[in-house]
């Protein structure tokens, strides 16, 4: 798997994750149950590699996944106003990839 930018790159995530900025506080409405919040065992290996080195053994691998909408690392308690219902992802279809790609498509319109 080639791991995004965003779980090597500090900067690229920090941009990313601004952008995103939280709006939505209901707990409804967490990444930890958004169907974006991509937490396959492939994804946490590269979230965990782009963590500097003292962080990788402390870092909670249920706690953590990627963004598929915004493109940053993230917590699961992070929640922001373009949660998709049905997630997290922890195996990725086919299924999974067609329909993140289109939500990303309706929503770039």
């Amino acid at each position: 798997m080639q791991c995004p930018i965003a779980t090597q790159d500090q900067k690229a995530n920090d941009k990313n994750k601004s952008e995103a900025e939280s709006k939505a506080e209901d707990d409804e409405y967490k990444c930890g149950n958004c169907a974006r919040f991509i937490q396959t065992p492939d994804m946490i290996e590269c979230i965990v590699a782009g963590l500097p080195e003292e962080m990788q053994d402390i870092v909670d691998d249920d706690d953590i996944g990627y963004c598929a909408r915004w493109d940053f690392r993230c917590s699961e308690d992070y929640a922001c106003d373009r949660w998709l219902a049905g997630g997290p992802v922890k195996g990725m279809t086919e299924k999974h990839k067609i329909m993140l790609k289109m939500a990303r498509m309706m929503e770039d319109e």
